[in-house]
């Protein structure tokens, strides 16, 4: 199933930007993390298979990796 132009480009006659955010852990995974460390994979893989599929559509899809931040995520998942 192909994704379509996103209404506000065709709207606006603008090409279209998708900013997804995973993390370093789609790459490896931790002890304590395998869910999250999947559920970032995912949004890796998405936004690979979208940006190749959107990209003849001016749409550009970019996903975005951060490292640790000092958040009390990891903290909170021990």
């Amino acid at each position: 199933m192909r994704a379509g132009k996103s209404t506000c480009s065709v709207a606006c006659g603008e090409d279209g930007k998708v900013l997804l955010v995973a993390s370093l852990l789609a790459y490896q995974g931790i002890e304590n993390f395998a869910v999250y460390a999947a559920a970032k994979a995912y949004v890796l893989r998405l936004g690979e298979a979208l940006h190749r599929e959107l990209k003849r559509d001016g749409i550009t899809v970019t996903t975005l990796c951060p490292g640790r931040s000092n958040t009390g995520f990891a903290a909170a998942a021990q």
